[in-house]
């Protein structure tokens, strides 16, 4: 798989070191303006995808040779769609941008 074949494993096992309140797991991403909440189509209806997690790649170790030195990633992800056997969506963005405030939908 990608994470295996490039090496980048490594740098997920890692523990992100200076996390601070733009490194999270659960509640509300920061996204900025320019990117909109992931959606998929559930049962016929458009609905959000689960926010898993954000990463601010600032809190990344220095030696990361795979991922952009600065943004954010933001991780979204439907566990649910597993219990109705259909593939998961799943959704990771990026952004240069970093924004401190919560972006509810």
């Amino acid at each position: 798989d990608l994470v295996r074949s490039r090496g980048l494993g490594d740098v997920y096992k890692r523990q992100i070191h200076n996390t601070g309140k733009l490194s999270y797991f659960g509640g509300y991403p920061t996204l900025p303006k320019q990117l909109t909440w992931p959606t998929t189509i559930y049962e016929g209806k458009k609905t959000q995808l689960p926010f898993l997690a954000q990463i601010n790649l600032i809190d990344l170790p220095e030696d990361n040779k795979y991922l952009p030195k600065m943004g954010v990633l933001y991780f979204f992800y439907d566990i649910s769609f597993e219990e109705h056997q259909h593939p998961s969506p799943t959704c990771v963005l990026y952004s240069k941008e970093v924004n401190d405030k919560e972006g509810k939908a």
